[in-house]
Protein backbone atom coordinates (compact mmCIF):
# COMPACT_ATOMS: atom_id res chain seq x y z
CA UNK A 1 0.00 0.00 0.00
CA UNK A 2 1.27 3.44 -0.88
CA UNK A 3 1.58 5.72 2.15
CA UNK A 4 1.38 9.50 2.10
CA UNK A 5 5.14 9.79 2.66
CA UNK A 6 5.85 7.41 -0.22
CA UNK A 7 3.40 9.32 -2.42
CA UNK A 8 5.19 12.60 -1.60
CA UNK A 9 8.49 10.98 -2.63
CA UNK A 10 6.95 9.67 -5.85
CA UNK A 11 5.45 13.07 -6.72
CA UNK A 12 8.81 14.76 -6.12
CA UNK A 13 10.61 12.21 -8.32
CA UNK A 14 8.04 12.33 -11.14
CA UNK A 15 7.89 16.14 -11.22
CA UNK A 16 11.69 16.36 -11.10
CA UNK A 17 11.90 14.07 -14.13
CA UNK A 18 9.53 16.27 -16.15
CA UNK A 19 10.92 19.64 -14.98
CA UNK A 20 14.39 21.07 -15.42
CA UNK A 21 14.70 21.69 -11.68
CA UNK A 22 14.68 19.29 -8.76
CA UNK A 23 11.34 19.47 -6.94
CA UNK A 24 11.70 19.33 -3.17
CA UNK A 25 9.76 16.90 -1.02
CA UNK A 26 8.39 19.88 0.88
CA UNK A 27 6.90 21.35 -2.29
CA UNK A 28 5.48 17.99 -3.34
CA UNK A 29 3.96 17.55 0.15
CA UNK A 30 2.38 21.03 -0.16
CA UNK A 31 0.97 20.08 -3.58
CA UNK A 32 -0.47 16.83 -2.22
CA UNK A 33 -1.94 18.58 0.85
CA UNK A 34 -3.56 21.18 -1.43
CA UNK A 35 -5.11 18.51 -3.67
CA UNK A 36 -6.40 16.54 -0.67
CA UNK A 37 -7.78 19.76 0.84
CA UNK A 38 -9.68 20.62 -2.35
CA UNK A 39 -11.08 17.06 -2.56
CA UNK A 40 -12.13 17.20 1.09
CA UNK A 41 -13.85 20.59 0.69
CA UNK A 42 -15.84 19.32 -2.28
CA UNK A 43 -16.91 16.14 -0.49
CA UNK A 44 -17.81 17.96 2.75
CA UNK A 45 -19.98 20.38 0.78
CA UNK A 46 -21.93 17.36 -0.48
CA UNK A 47 -20.72 17.67 -4.04
CA UNK A 48 -19.34 14.72 -5.90
CA UNK A 49 -15.90 14.66 -7.41
CA UNK A 50 -15.13 13.38 -10.89
CA UNK A 51 -11.61 12.87 -12.21
CA UNK A 52 -11.61 11.96 -15.89
CA UNK A 53 -9.93 8.62 -16.54
CA UNK A 54 -9.72 7.83 -12.82
CA UNK A 55 -13.20 7.75 -11.32
CA UNK A 56 -16.02 9.38 -9.38
CA UNK A 57 -16.30 10.03 -5.65
CA UNK A 58 -19.83 10.41 -4.32
CA UNK A 59 -21.19 11.36 -0.90
CA UNK A 60 -24.20 9.41 0.31
CA UNK A 61 -26.22 9.61 3.50
CA UNK A 62 -27.76 6.72 5.41
CA UNK A 63 -29.92 6.37 8.48
CA UNK A 64 -29.04 3.88 11.18
CA UNK A 65 -31.00 2.79 14.22
CA UNK A 66 -28.91 2.79 17.38
CA UNK A 67 -29.99 0.82 20.41
CA UNK A 68 -28.47 1.61 23.81
CA UNK A 69 -26.86 -1.15 25.84
CA UNK A 70 -24.38 -3.87 25.18
CA UNK A 71 -24.47 -6.26 22.25
CA UNK A 72 -26.59 -9.30 22.99
CA UNK A 73 -28.89 -7.49 25.43
CA UNK A 74 -32.58 -7.18 24.68
CA UNK A 75 -33.26 -4.21 22.41
CA UNK A 76 -35.71 -1.64 23.70
CA UNK A 77 -37.41 -0.05 20.70
CA UNK A 78 -38.62 2.91 22.77
CA UNK A 79 -35.07 4.04 23.56
CA UNK A 80 -33.76 3.55 20.00
CA UNK A 81 -32.52 6.63 18.16
CA UNK A 82 -32.07 7.30 14.45
CA UNK A 83 -28.62 8.51 13.43
CA UNK A 84 -27.66 9.87 10.02
CA UNK A 85 -24.16 9.22 8.70
CA UNK A 86 -22.37 10.34 5.57
CA UNK A 87 -20.18 8.01 3.57
CA UNK A 88 -17.95 8.39 0.53
CA UNK A 89 -18.05 5.86 -2.26
CA UNK A 90 -15.72 5.52 -5.22
CA UNK A 91 -16.63 4.27 -8.68
CA UNK A 92 -13.66 3.71 -10.99
CA UNK A 93 -13.75 5.09 -14.52
CA UNK A 94 -13.83 2.75 -17.48
CA UNK A 95 -10.25 3.71 -18.38
CA UNK A 96 -8.99 2.74 -14.91
CA UNK A 97 -10.87 -0.56 -14.99
CA UNK A 98 -9.38 -1.32 -18.40
CA UNK A 99 -5.82 -0.70 -17.16
CA UNK A 100 -6.43 -2.77 -14.03
CA UNK A 101 -7.79 -5.71 -16.01
CA UNK A 102 -5.37 -5.72 -18.97
CA UNK A 103 -3.58 -8.82 -17.69
CA UNK A 104 -6.82 -10.82 -17.80
CA UNK A 105 -7.76 -9.85 -21.38
CA UNK A 106 -5.49 -12.46 -23.04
Amino acid sequence: MLTKAALVDKIADELSDTCEERISKRLSRDILDTVIGVFTEELVSGEGLSISGFGHFRVSERSYTVFPGKPGEKKDKDSATKVRRKNVSFRPAKALKTVLNEQYQS
